[in-house]
């Protein structure tokens, strides 16, 4: 298991690649999170409501602080401050339409 010390070490060697790829496994456990939900008996959260900028400055900040901490501890925060997803709206009933009577001597 990857440490925030590893990940902010490679930030410093090189930003962009370290950065894609922490946020691209982020991203994935997150994912594995609210998939698992249901089995959990909780309810999936609306994973659109990300803001990846604002994730990736949290994760780096829990990471300074934190640095013998394992990096997922710092993407769970993120995962548990999404909003649940909400239901669509439920159709009303089809309504049928009225028969039309049979055509006379039909039965």
């Amino acid at each position: 298991m990857r440490s925030c010390e590893d990940f902010s070490k490679a930030l410093k060697v090189q930003p962009a690649l370290a950065e894609t790829l922490y946020y691209a496994w982020a991203e994935g456990f997150v994912s594995g999170m609210n998939f698992m939900a249901p089995a959990a008996e909780t309810t999936p959260l609306d994973l659109k409501k990300i803001d990846a900028e604002s994730a990736k400055t949290d994760i780096k900040s829990y990471c300074t602080a934190s640095p013998q901490a394992p990096y997922y501890d710092a993407v769970i925060p993120i995962y548990n401050r999404l909003p649940t997803i909400s239901k669509p709206p439920q159709a009303a009933p089809a309504e049928t339409a009225p028969t039309a009577p049979a055509p006379p001597g039909s039965g």
